[in-house]
């Protein structure tokens, strides 16, 4: 009977080095560039890691091709099956959250005047500073 031998164990150990500490192995890589990076030198945001240089590029914003994509995706939404049904709940989410901050701002105006009033009966001062509608 032969004894079979279990195959030696991987290596987990990165085989790259930041682009910049040469003694610091990685397997971070940038998003854009594609640089090894240590975690001195990345930077995180909402696209990912990226060194420092792609970082500090900054990409304009261009509102036209915003709104084209968000048109695009909303007509792929009503292609799918289920896609009027989920876009007719998502719009009814959307005015209810509207209707409750109107209603939440008038009942902020109205416990505002009743402070008012009861201030003005009891002959105290005017508030200097009033907090507004959404104040905490």
């Amino acid at each position: 009977m032969d004894v079979i031998e279990p195959p030696a164990p991987q290596q987990d150990e990165p085989q790259h080095t930041c682009y910049r500490h040469k003694h610091i192995k990685t397997e971070l890589s940038c998003g854009r560039c594609g640089r090894y990076l240590c975690h001195k030198c990345v930077v995180l945001g909402a696209a990912g890691p990226r060194c420092r240089d792609c970082a500090r590029q900054s990409i304009s914003l261009r509102p036209g091709a915003v709104v084209y994509e968000a048109k695009t995706g909303v007509l792929s939404l009503l292609r799918q099956p289920y896609g009027w049904y989920i876009a007719i709940v998502v719009l009814g989410f959307l005015a209810r959250m509207g209707c409750s901050m109107r209603e939440d701002a008038e009942r902020a105006r109205e416990i505002q005047m009743v402070e008012a009033q009861q201030r003005a009966q009891k002959g105290g001062p005017p508030p200097t500073d009033a907090p507004g509608p959404n104040a905490p």
